[in-house]
């Protein structure tokens, strides 16, 4: 977007127009909280859009004054950023995560396997306890497989219908492996449940990273938490040895369709407190 914002005075608001390629935005600062009113293009207005653009909220019409002149046939949508004191640094790094949104429509384009190789070394390189490294990776590619995943999943087609679906796993097989060859006791592993929680943070790490590394070379990611909603039949499935456990999917191809709009995230002083948690959240949800 232009950051070149002419602002003026209009009874008790300042008023800008910023361009986007796709839309116009109007911005409204009212009492130092920034009030975004966007024309989305009309091949994407089926009901209330949002644009596309970075850590704004959508706000009910009801809280904004004065916009029952405007045009909402038109695909106008109201939007609010954070308090404009709230500002972050940018960068092609930071664009890309804050541009982030799931993809759940993939085209049939065959994702090379230099792709998924770079997105699991990165992962790899992602934090993990003691860098002992509890996460592990099954690739399903072959499609009657990929359909048998969408059915232990819950029936989600983009996960039979993408080209790669990743399965990560929670992974204390080596471990075992490691303390059989040294002589050690595996018991710490089977005897504290502080484990399974360490295992599901790196998981969660992993997965993030992953889906990082796959949008900087233009694929479109979606995760799946459902690989859990029947894990039996899964490790079954992917044939995974005993202190293996399947965590979380994540779908990885190109997408089918033009990228949809970011959705809304909650302010940053709804999710962000300094010293002690807030609970007056009045005005922020």
């Amino acid at each position: 977007m232009d950051t070149g914002v002419a602002l003026c005075a209009l009874h008790k608001f300042a008023v800008g127009v910023c361009h986007s390629a796709s839309s116009d935005v109007l911005v409204i600062v009212e009492r130092g909280q920034m009030w975004l009113f966007g024309l989305c293009p009309k091949s994407q207005s089926e009901g209330p859009e949002y644009i596309d653009v970075a850590f704004w909220t959508g706000v009910p019409k009801s809280q904004i004054d004065n916009v029952n002149d405007w045009d909402t046939s038109k695909g106008i949508v109201f939007m609010s950023t954070e308090t404009v004191t709230n500002k972050i640094v940018t960068n092609k790094t930071i664009e890309q995560l804050m541009n982030h949104v799931s993809i759940r429509s993939y085209s049939d384009q065959p994702v090379p396997d230099e792709m998924i190789h770079t997105i699991i070394k990165s992962m790899q390189a992602a934090p993990n306890w003691c860098n002992l490294q509890h996460v592990s990776v099954v690739a399903v590619k072959d499609p009657v497989r990929r359909k048998r995943m969408s059915e232990l999943c819950g029936g989600q087609p983009y996960v039979a219908e993408v080209p790669v679906f990743l399965v990560f796993c929670g992974d204390f097989y080596r471990t075992s492996l490691a303390c059989q060859t040294d002589g050690e006791d595996f018991d710490f592993v089977t005897t504290q449940t502080d484990n399974l929680i360490v295992v599901s943070n790196e998981a969660g790490i992993a997965v993030g990273t992953a889906v990082v590394a796959a949008e900087s070379m233009g694929l479109g990611t979606v995760p799946i938490g459902d690989v859990r909603l029947h894990a039996r039949e899964l490790v079954k499935e992917l044939k995974l040895p005993k202190y293996v456990a399947p965590l979380i999917g994540l779908c990885v191809g190109y997408a089918k369709d033009d990228k949809p709009p970011v959705r809304p995230r909650l302010p940053l002083n709804a999710v962000y407190f300094e010293e002690e948690y807030n609970t007056d959240l009045s005005g922020l949800l």
